[in-house]
């Protein structure tokens, strides 16, 4: 399988769809944009990624940099599932969902969904991951960050936005009940101790 990889991604790099303008994964899979933030003179671009596979699943974050936001190199994967909260039982479903990238007094922090499926059941936490040097990201020790979903909302609560205002980080985050999105009622919380 490891060599099918290798040879589907040499032909995704050459092949004679390859976008020349836009910007485009090495190889595999890419689907949201999770962030994109100016840092330390690069303009770094955070997107959901399957490495393995043209095709959703062990969902990853790739990683790309610019100086120009026109000529793109390709990171190493900022984010990959690995851990309990973003690392599903099979390996295949799940991992590390769509989420928000700021820069914490010059650390660079994402903030994003583990997701894991397991007994037919979703669950979803919201979890920290920094970088100081904006390339090799450690997962944060106190992950998931939020644990449990709000009392009025269900399992599935992702896609955290974050910003800053004033002494307070704050992240609004959407969630559903009975199956259906909920309007005006999305997750908010404060959180000054973590970042």
């Amino acid at each position: 399988m490891v060599d099918n990889n290798k040879s589907a991604a040499v032909g995704a790099q050459t092949g004679q769809f390859r976008q020349r303008y836009h910007f485009m994964a090495p190889s595999g899979w890419m689907n949201d944009l999770n962030g994109l933030i100016y840092w330390q003179g690069r303009y770094h671009l955070f997107y959901q990624h399957n490495p393995f596979k043209p095709e959703w699943g062990a969902v990853h974050w790739g990683h790309a940099s610019s100086r120009d936001m026109v000529h793109w190199r390709h990171e190493p994967i900022a984010l990959a599932p690995s851990e309990p909260y973003d690392l599903d039982e099979k390996g295949e479903e799940g991992g590390c969902f769509s989420g928000s990238v700021v820069d914490n007094d010059g650390v660079l922090a994402l903030i994003y969904t583990g997701a894991v499926h397991a007994e037919g059941k979703t669950m979803q936490t919201q979890c920290l991951a920094e970088s100081r040097d904006g390339v090799h990201f450690e997962k944060h020790r106190a992950n998931p960050v939020i644990a449990c979903p709000p009392e009025t909302g269900s399992r599935d609560l992702r896609d955290p936005k974050v910003w800053r205002h004033g002494d307070y980080w704050y992240l609004v985050a959407g969630t559903c009940k009975d199956g259906r999105g909920k309007d005006p009622n999305t997750f908010i919380c404060i959180i000054k101790e973590i970042l």
